[in-house]
């Protein structure tokens, strides 16, 4: 049996899925503690969903993940040295609050 529907009947629309967007995050890791091919060339352009995920797979600790606006605020001030750090980048999946009010 076909169900009819009013000539111009919408069907309600559900809210948009929420996307998770990754986010970009600078890792720098000083030269005394981490090589070049073995750490900072491995992670660049993986993703991660926590920071806590990223410590268990890089299994150390003594590095720093900076938000992309938040290095540019560094180099820019001239608080940051690059001779003393390899850099790379990883993504981060943070989920959005679903609090939108």
């Amino acid at each position: 049996m076909k169900k009819y529907l009013k000539p111009n009947y919408i069907p309600p629309v559900p809210y948009p899925p929420i996307l998770v967007v990754p986010l970009l995050m600078i890792l720098v890791l000083p030269i005394t503690k981490f090589d070049r091919k073995d750490h900072a060339q491995l992670f660049e352009n993986t993703t991660y969903h926590s920071i806590k995920e990223f410590k268990a797979f890089l299994g150390e600790d003594g590095f720093e993940l900076y938000k992309l606006s938040d290095f540019v605020d560094l180099c820019n001030n001239e608080e940051f040295n690059p001779a003393q750090y390899w850099l790379s980048y990883i993504y981060l999946k943070i989920e959005p609050q679903t609090n939108f009010f």
